[in-house]
């Protein structure tokens, strides 16, 4: 109650002051929260170092488990097994594993899994096809029962309907989640084709369109309760002649 009430006496003794302050306030507010940067996953609410996780840390640690970027590649009218749209996977997988933030090495799609065969006595273990590869209908044809044999056509690398394929890419742990989104937007758009719709999703990702969103609500919403609660206390407190209780 003390500090109330030399507080309502500072405000009153002193308005323009308040409200030059509560005004500065507010426009930090709009210029900074913009600027926020949110981690978002879930284990970052969990403090490190707990019993009860060790367990689960160790094995991800020794695992390597990874936040993942998944790009999706889908052709509905010709499927994803043409020279147009394997070129495109090759393309897409490899500008994504030169982008800042993706593990070296980790990604994996049709232009990257590994064929590990025996050809003329030969361990082949480059991947199923290359950019550099004739890819003639035999050759397409070819691959696509090497897909199926593998089992990489129930939905891991491809659909099962041949019309979708995935690459999929493991994240550094203190990557800018923020910064890979925009990356990896721009190798989409710089690599764009009629035919074949991409797509974006992964856990990476999903944390920095979450953060984005969570970002700009609260850029709407403390300047919104700032003014609120200048209103209510204007409203509750106004009085042409203040008085102070002794």
């Amino acid at each position: 109650m003390f500090l109330i009430t030399h507080l309502l006496r500072f405000s009153v003794r002193h308005p323009r002051l308040v409200i030059a302050l509560v005004a500065a306030v507010t426009v930090c507010a709009l210029f900074f929260i913009p600027r926020i940067r949110l981690r978002l996953d879930g284990r970052s609410l969990i403090p490190a170092g707990l019993p009860e996780f060790a367990e689960s840390d160790r094995a991800a640690s020794r695992f390597e488990l990874r936040d993942l970027v998944l790009i999706g590649v889908g052709n509905e009218e010709s499927g994803v097994y043409t020279p147009e749209t394997l070129l495109h996977i090759a393309r897409l997988s490899d500008g994504l594993s030169r982008l800042e933030g993706v593990v070296a090495g980790s990604v994996i799609s049709l232009a990257t899994v590994p064929r590990v065969a025996l050809v003329d006595g030969r361990v082949d273990a480059g991947p199923l096809f290359r950019p550099e590869d004739q890819l003639s209908s035999e050759a397409i044809q070819a691959l696509r029962r090497e897909v199926g044999k593998r089992g990489y056509n129930t939905g891991t690398l491809v659909s099962a309907d041949g019309k979708g394929a995935a690459i999929i890419a493991k994240v550094e742990p203190g990557a800018d989640r923020y910064r890979l989104l925009e990356e990896t937007r721009s190798l989409i758009a710089r690599d764009s084709s009629g035919k074949d719709s991409v797509y974006l999703s992964g856990s990476a990702l999903a944390q920095a369109v979450l953060g984005q969103a969570t970002a700009r609500d609260l850029a709407r919403l403390i300047p919104a309760v700032v003014i609120v609660l200048g209103v209510m206390l204007f409203l509750s407190f106004a009085t042409r002649r203040p008085r102070f209780c002794r």
